[in-house]
């Protein structure tokens, strides 16, 4: 009974072992497990858990790295393309080779062949075909049998460094060029943005990546059905070298003629863009959406530069030209606005920004911005408006921005330079409201308004004392009672004794300001304070500063120019009377 047990166990061995052994040799490859941080698959997609079989072997020769050389041999490109068919044609993007004069390929066993001619090129598709001096190897050709690229379609990816599993992420899709192409996504980052796309139980080829997407694990890809067409029509013209076929592609096709525009972009060349641009727009040939960009910002480049050199007339003409062209644009029409300040045409200037605005709100903070400067410099530095065409332009633009603290202060000095003291005090007080920071620069002149409001226009004050030496009653902080100030229109500055200072109860820092003051006995150094304010017979000047001496004699103070400046004076002496008329 032991012995037929040890033969039915033994027997089951061998069954077992030559079952494994013939699953493997019939193993389509090893499992691509994808990484756990890869997104899944589309929902329904089959899912084999299997590599490249056999029959995928030739895609791993027959994709190869290409290097793309100028005519100084410098390396432009690193690429990659596939060898089809039995005179291992190369199949590569156009994008790759479009500027290079020579080429070579480097095979999966680090063999170099140098490129000798393109065979043809599918300018839809981006696809060129190349001739190599590749004379062996596997012949690797798209099936039809395999059918094309469609959404959920699982594959593999595979490069001169490998092959990663992934599927057709997406139906077909079309570019604003008119190119016709899929979304594939991979489990793990290519090595390269072109890769062959196989298969993974036949290994036939479906299609080809054509550039990485700015998804990661994402790429652009045209199906086999594409390439098929390429390589059945060749030779499809004259046979070129790289470097006559680069020729031809930049002055005979439409997206070569495109990417000119795009070197000619990169190098700044922007009146050759221009022209070429024109040329090309109106031909309607190419796509607007890749020339009209590129005029655009060839036609701001050149406006900008006529009038930093002060060539209106050459702006003018360039704007003009550009809006015959491709219509308005938001930015165009800031960069007229500054052809129109620079000509005077503030206003003018100012609705075009604001059309501008319009145009386009996410220029919002920059239009305002250059709104803001064009008004700002229009009120403070353009002697040929009149101070009402100033406030006109301010109330205007704070129709639209009635919180703007800078309007307000501007409109609260125009103001003031009028003489419309309470309208000069709102407009201030409205701007140091909105912004707390202006308090230090605008409280000096709000004061003054005030001020101002308060003295009579024209004010008479009695002169005491003799004809050398004249008296005015002044009234200080708003005590009540008179001080005995001599007046010395010599005199730039208005003091106070320290003996008077200490009786209206006026602290003097001992680490305060200091001023000189040339006296009989030298040039002394006296300390500065601020009056709250300083009336005479109601004519007052609040927030003025004096300087404290430690004696005046019999007096109780010193008027001098920094009082008087304040207003147009005159001492009549037959009447013994000081006229202040407020300016």
């Amino acid at each position: 009974m032991k012995t037929i047990r040890r033969a039915s166990i033994l027997i089951i061995g061998i069954l077992i072992g030559y079952g494994t052994a013939f699953w493997q040799s019939h193993d389509t490859g090893p499992t691509l497990p994808f990484g756990e941080q890869s997104p899944p698959g589309p929902a329904g997609a089959h899912r084999s858990g299997t590599g490249l079989n056999a029959a995928g072997a030739p895609a791993r020769d027959a994709v190869v790295y290409v290097d793309f050389y100028n005519a100084q041999g410098r390396e432009l490109k690193r690429a990659a393309g596939l060898l089809l068919g039995p005179a291992h044609t190369l199949i590569t993007p156009i994008s790759a080779l479009k500027h290079a004069h020579r080429g070579s390929l480097t095979d999966s066993q680090g063999r170099q062949y140098p490129l000798k001619q393109v065979l043809g090129a599918d300018l839809g598709q981006d696809l060129a075909a190349v001739a190599t001096g590749v004379s062996a190897g596997p012949d690797f050709s798209p099936s039809a049998g395999d059918g094309a690229l469609y959404l959920g379609r699982e594959l593999a990816a595979v490069t001169p460094d490998g092959r990663v599993k992934g599927w057709v992420d997406s139906a077909a899709l079309q570019r604003d060029d008119g190119r016709t192409y899929y979304k594939v996504r991979t489990s793990e980052a290519l090595s390269t943005d072109n890769a062959a796309l196989v298969d993974p139980q036949t290994g036939g080829l479906i299609g080809m990546t054509m550039t990485a997407t700015a998804t990661p694990l994402v790429y652009e890809a045209v199906d086999a059905t594409a390439i098929s067409a390429l390589v059945d029509a060749l030779p499809d013209d004259t046979p070129r070298s790289l470097a006559a076929f680069g020729r031809y592609y930049a002055e005979h096709t439409t997206q070569g003629r495109v990417d000119h525009l795009q070197s000619l972009a990169r190098a700044r060349q922007w009146n050759a863009l221009i022209k070429e641009g024109q040329d090309l727009l109106n031909s309607r040939t190419a796509n607007e959406s890749q020339v009209r960009p590129l005029l655009e910002k060839a036609y701001q480049a050149t406006v900008m530069s006529a009038l930093n050199r002060g060539e209106m007339q050459r702006a003018a003409d360039l704007l003009d030209q550009a809006t015959g062209l491709l219509g308005d644009s938001a930015s165009r029409l800031r960069l007229r606005a500054a052809l129109a300040q620079g000509q005077g045409h503030v206003e003018q200037a100012r609705r075009l920004l604001h059309a501008a605005m319009n145009m386009n709100p996410a220029l919002a903070d920059a239009i305002s911005t250059q709104i803001r400067n064009l008004v700002q410099a229009a009120v403070v530095n353009n002697d040929q408006l009149t101070g009402q065409q100033k406030i006109r332009l301010l109330e205007s633009e704070m129709t639209d921005n009635p919180d703007d603290a800078l309007y307000h202060q501007l409109l609260g000095q125009l103001y003031y330079r009028r003489a419309d003291y309470q309208q000069a005090v709102d407009q201030l007080t409205r701007a140091v409201t909105l912004d707390s920071q202006l308090q230090a620069g605008l409280g000096p002149l709000i004061d003054s308004a005030r001020q101002k409001l308060a003295t009579p226009g024209l004010t008479d004050a009695p002169l005491f004392g003799t004809d050398h030496n004249y008296i005015v009653d002044v009234r200080i902080n708003g005590h009540d009672r008179p001080l005995r100030f001599m007046l010395d229109t010599g005199s730039s500055y208005t003091a106070l004794s320290a003996a008077t200072a200490q009786g209206l109860g006026i602290s003097i820092p001992s680490n305060g300001p200091m001023t000189p003051l040339q006296t009989a006995n030298g040039i002394i150094e006296a300390p500065v304070i601020t009056l709250h304010s300083l009336n005479v017979n109601g004519a007052a000047v609040n927030n003025i500063d004096v300087t404290v001496v430690k004696s005046l004699g019999q007096y109780d103070g010193l008027l001098g120019l920094s009082f008087l400046k304040h207003f147009d004076f005159n001492i009549n002496q037959s009447a013994r009377m000081l006229t202040l008329k407020r300016r």
